[in-house]
């Protein structure tokens, strides 16, 4: 799956588990992460909701980005978009 990441997030995430993080061909170099699925173990999936949340917002209009609240959980406040 790939999402688009805001600014240096991309990197962070892909030195942090580069078996779970990647960087997408054709989209990578504009910031676009790619995360594996195909691993549930190291999955975790309150991350993974935040980073599709994450990306939606950044690619959507802004009014329709606006209506999106952000997935509760440790992940969210880790960034900062939460608590």
């Amino acid at each position: 799956m790939t999402l688009k990441a805001p600014k240096g997030v991309q990197a962070i995430l892909v030195a942090s588990d580069p078996g779970r993080f990647f960087v997408p061909k054709y989209v990578g170099h504009i910031g676009w992460v790619g995360v594996r699925l195909d691993r549930p173990a190291s999955l975790d999936w309150a991350e993974v909701a935040e980073l599709i949340a994450e990306s939606y917002c950044l690619t959507a209009p802004k009014r329709l980005a606006a209506q999106v609240a952000a997935p509760p959980g440790p992940a969210v406040s880790a960034r900062g978009r939460g608590g």
